[in-house]
Parts: structure tokens; sequence; C-alpha cells
């Protein structure tokens, strides 16, 4: 076995090359930035200069809605010359070798052998980037390296740095403290001769208290914090609005059960990315190949007798099976009060990822052991084994199906290697089974079928979600690139009020690019907080009325009260097929309806009649007008 050292470096270098992957996209482009960034982030120019988004409605509820920890980080990161955006490109490379370390740190107190703990951290990199939570650089990325953090330390018993991750998580992502706390409760039970028992430890049992003590204390801050944008949506109204439905904005109340509690986005127990779309039947299912490996840890140890490496699992092992109790019983409590704990997916999907990763390089380690001593002989777990390995391989082939919608070629390829891999693993297996073979003839067929496992499953691990890059977006970051750089120059040289509104997509992109205020986001349309969206949900009805008003006094007076300076339109924004009402602006009802009335009649509207004479900045997809100029023209319309 190759030295801890080895190992460990092993892990840090795969976890640099994903990031460099990342780097790749972060920084592929003057104008890109990742999408959630473009609310949670860019309202932190201001550090950099206080000027920017003067009183501006939606950066201040962006602000207000940012966890204060993550506020302070950025703001040290501007005074020494790092600027918001900037740093939020760089912080995920550290947010990934920070989770990598604690990762493979955790793996190595359950089972002390170095593979295990790089495998561990392989799988859970892999999992990280198949979603952009990392990526984002926003609250949920810090999770991961705080919990993992949390963990490692409570195995360690290490009271005082263990206390701080906790309070470092419960001030960067609350929902996951609880989560944290639901791990301190439980260790303190244990099961012993069938029945459940109290621990004596009077030292966990202090530890447990002061740290359920001081989480109950910052997440009261969280609960008393004085809000104008109103409170958490109830479930009563959550039914009401159509944003909530499963053709709505969030989609949180599917239609079929099964997808509400599985696969489904915010309410479902397991993380999106695992329910594999199948484009032949539109459903989603459970099984990426990695999970499996996690699903075999129990079959092993039911087995332990069998595998040598079990001897060496330490009692730390239950620390997976408590973080999934505690965060099945948060996901409950959260749906039996719902929106009143947020969502409750995210009480599992970020420790879902963590309690596989981990369980399936353990998993994965003691098979590869068992690997290397079935060579020279044969035992029950050699059986086990060649099974999971059997299923494993079924399991990629199945995964792969959903390239084939999109590319033939390399699904055909991928498939075509794993069904050989699966017949030459079953003729090796029944070459070793006939009696009639010397035995130095079946001893080599072992060594031989081992190293080639061996050598199948290095690659398959490695080269896994890059083999998935086209269809599964490896790595996932969600990064959007600006296709409008005259419009973000132009802006970017008037005034810091100069405000714009549009309902436009690339309208959602000028605060990132062009650091000037919008009137309205798209993005932002999401009703949590009730205040807010109606506040926001207005300020749209009047847009749409005043874009789409055959009335120059009706779209003046809309500029003055709004002190608009620009107003930027899609070049088809007046084309009769233009989809204002799909768009992710349906939820207006007749204000929509009649704007789409007006295009599909041919009603002179203002600005489309001053779409030329008022424009300052053209391409072949957006025309940005000067509301000065509209507010000086005489009635356009004939």
């Amino acid at each position: 076995m190759l030295s801890r050292t080895f190992w460990f470096s092993l892990s840090i270098v795969f976890s640099i090359l994903y990031s460099i992957l990342f780097l790749q996209i972060a920084f592929g482009s003057e104008y890109s930035i990742q999408d959630d960034a473009r609310r949670s982030i860019v309202w932190m120019m201001r550090f950099s200069d206080s000027e920017l988004f003067p009183d501006d409605f939606l950066m201040n509820y962006y602000q207000w809605a940012t966890p204060s920890a993550l506020a302070s980080l950025y703001k040290l990161m501007s005074m020494v010359g790092i600027n918001a955006i900037l740093f939020n490109k760089l912080l995920p490379i550290a947010l990934g070798l920070i989770s990598t370390i604690y990762c493979y740190r955790v793996s190595l107190q359950i089972l002390p052998v170095p593979l295990a703990g790089f495998i561990s951290t392989l799988f859970l990199n892999q999992n990280l980037w198949l979603k952009d939570d990392l990526g984002s650089g926003t609250p949920r990325g810090f999770l991961y390296p705080l919990f993992l953090a949390f963990i490692y330390y409570l195995l360690r018993s290490s009271t005082i740095p263990c206390l701080l991750s906790l309070i470092l998580l419960a001030f960067f992502y609350p929902p996951s403290v609880l989560v944290a706390s639901g791990v301190l409760v439980l260790r303190l039970f244990s099961w012993n001769n069938q029945r459940l028992r109290l621990t004596t430890d009077r030292k966990e049992i202090v530890f447990c208290i002061v740290s359920l003590l001081v989480v109950f204390l910052i997440l009261l801050t969280y609960l008393f914090k004085s809000s104008d944008y109103g409170a958490m949506v109830s479930l009563a109204e959550a039914r009401n609005l159509s944003e909530f439905g499963q053709d709505g904005k969030i989609g949180f109340f599917h239609r079929e059960p099964l997808t509400f509690w599985t696969c489904n986005d915010y309410s479902g127990f397991f993380p999106r990315d695992w329910c594999i779309f199948n484009p032949f039947k539109r459903k989603f299912f459970l099984l990426p190949p990695q999970i499996l490996l996690g699903l075999a840890l129990p079959i092993i140890l039911y087995y332990r007798s069998h595998f040598s490496l079990v001897e060496r699992i330490t009692s730390a092992r239950f620390i997976l099976p408590q973080i999934l109790l505690s965060s099945l019983a948060f996901y409950l409590i959260s749906h039996a009060v719902l929106f009143k704990l947020y969502l409750p997916q995210r009480y599992t999907e970020h420790s879902l990822r963590i309690v596989f990763a981990i369980a399936g390089g353990i998993a994965l380690s003691m098979l590869i052991d068992k690997l290397l001593e079935w060579g020279g002989k044969k035992t029950i777990a050699s059986g086990i084994t060649i099974i999971i390995f059997l299923l494993l391989q079924v399991a990629m082939i199945y995964s792969y199906l959903p390239i084939l919608y999109f590319n033939r070629t390399r699904s055909l390829l991928l498939t075509g290697l794993m069904v050989i891999q699966i017949l030459g693993l079953l003729y090796f297996v029944g070459r070793d089974r006939k009696k009639t073979l010397p035995a130095r003839e079946v001893c080599l067929s072992r060594v031989f079928l081992t190293y080639i496992m061996l050598i199948v499953i290095a690659v398959s691990a490695l080269l896994y979600p890059l083999s998935l890059k086209k269809y599964y977006f490896f790595p996932k970051v969600s990064y959007i690139t600006g296709k409008e750089p005259e419009l973000y120059q132009f802006l970017a040289k008037q005034p810091k009020d100069s405000l714009v509104a549009s309902l436009s997509l690339e309208g959602d992109n000028i605060p990132s690019f062009a650091l000037r205020p919008v009137f309205v986001h798209r993005d932002s349309l999401e009703p949590y907080n009730l205040l807010f969206y109606e506040k926001l949900r207005q300020r749209y009805i009047d847009l749409i009325e005043a874009q789409y008003s055959p009335d120059l006094t009706a779209v003046q007076n809309f500029i003055q009260k709004n002190n608009i300076r620009f107003w930027l339109l899609d070049r088809s924004a007046f084309s009769p097929d233009y989809p204002i009402d799909k768009v992710g602006l349906q939820s207006f009802g007749s204000v929509t309806s009649d704007a789409v009335e007006r295009l599909q009649a041919g009603t002179p509207l203002v600005l489309s009649q001053l779409s030329k004479s008022c424009s300052v900045v053209e391409s072949k997809n957006i025309i940005l007008l000067d509301a000065s100029c509209i507010l000086d023209a005489k009635n356009p319309v004939r």
C-alpha cells in the first residue's frame, strides 16, 4: 500500500484538476458570472465603490438576504483589493481544497486506509462539480468544507475546533447547522443489548448542551432579523401562487407524488442531479453508479468475516447513519411545517453527497483489497465482489442512455466498452468454475481478471464525469456569458445611478457587467418574501403596461415616476410572436394577455415608433433607448 502522503497528495491534485476545469469557464470571457452570483454577490461591489447602486430596491433586498458572515468575508477581500466578482471566481478553488482535505481526514477516521481517503475525495469532488453549489461562491458553497470540518473534529473529540466550525456553519448556511445539531443529539444515544441507551460520558453531554445552546442563540438572530420585505411565504399562500405549481418558476408542488418526494427540486429527498433523465420515457430514475458503491457498504459489513479490511474499520463509521437520520428527520420536519424551515431538500441533498462519497470510497477500497486477494483463492466475498462490479457496470451503461438521445456515437462507444467488460468478466468467472482446468491456469485467469478489473475501476472512477461532460455539463457551474459587450461598455460610462428598464433577459446581466441598476430582475421573481415579491411584481406590471402602451403620456409618466434613464428592448419585442407570456411573466394575467393582443392586432405602440429615433446602442438582438429622448418626443403614434 502506498504511503498516506501519496494518496493525500493525489487527492489534492484531482481537486485542483477539477478546479482548473472550473477556472476555464469562469475566466473564459471578459463578461462572465455565475448565475446565482448575479443576485447574491454583485451587490457587494458596493464594498469597492460605495457609489454603486445607490438606494437600489433590488440590491438592498439582496444585501438583506445575504448572511452577514459571507458579506464580511467579501468585504474583507475588497479591503485588500479583490472585488466581489473576482473573489467569487477564485473562492470555489479554496472551498474545494478545504472540502477535499477534511473529506480525506474523515474517511481515515472511519477506515485508516489512505486509498479509501483518496477514493472518497474523488467521489466527493465529482459530486460537488456535478452541481453548481461549490462554483457559486454563495452560502451553500461553504456548507461542504464547514460541515466536513465539523464532522472531523467531532470524531476527533476536538471540542474548540468542533464548536468553531459549528458556529461558522450557523452563520454561513443555517439549514445545515440543524442537521449538525441533530447529529450531536444522536451521538448521545447508543444501541446496546437491543435497548436504546443514553451515554454516561458527562463530557459529551455537556458539549452537546453547550453546542445546542450556541446554535440556538445564533438562529435567534435570524428569527428576529428585522425585515421590510415580509415574512416567509406560508403553505396556504404558496398553494395559491402559480410560481409554486409544477409549471411555475419554482415548481415545488409536483403533481406526481413519487417525483414530489424523490427527485423534484426543493421538495424531493434526493439531489436532483442523481435522478437520471430517460428521454425515451420522460421519467427520472435514481441510479448513479457511485451511489451503488455507497449502498454496497452495508452488504460488505454484513459479510465482515470475508473482508479483511472490515477489521480495521472504527466505531466512527456510525457517523454516516447518524448524518442520514438527522437529515431525514429535518427533511420530514421541514415538510410538516412547510417553508418555516425554508425548503425540505436543503436538509438532505448536501449531506447525501457527503455520506455516499465517503461510504462509496470505503466500499470500493474494500472491494479492491478483496480483488487483490482473489488472485490466490476464491471465497464468498469474491462472489459478492463480482456481483457488485457487475451491477456497477450495468448502472454505468444505464447512465449513458441519455447521451444516446443527444450524442449517438459517444453513447454507443461507451456502452459497447461496458458490455465488453461485462462479457469478459462473465467469461473469466465461467472459466474459473470449470473443475477440468489446471489449478495454475485458474490462478492465472484470476490474476489476469483482477488486474483488468482494477484498470477498469481506475479508468471508470477517474474519467466517468468527463465522459458525461456534454450532457451533464461537468463541471456544472451555471456561468452566464454576456453577449452584448457594446451595451455594457456604453452603460458603464453613464452616471452610476442610471436606472435601466427592461423586459429582456439581457437586462438581468446589466448589474453584473455594467454595474448599473435595473428596474426589474427576472431571476428575483421568487415569492418567498411576499412584500418584496409584490413590489417587484407591481414593477413588472407597470413596465409591461408602459412598454406596450399606445399612449405617449402614459409612457412618459412611467419614466418620470421611476426615474428611468434607459430602456432596453429585444429587437423582436414588438413582433406578433414575441413570447411575453412565456418567459417567466405568465403570472401577470390580463396585463400580459392585453399586451399580446395589441401585438397580434398590430396596434401602433409608442416605443415601437421611437425605437429608431431614440436608439443609442443597437445590435442584432437588442436596442437601447434614451429615456430623455422619449420624454422630449411628441406623440409618434399615428
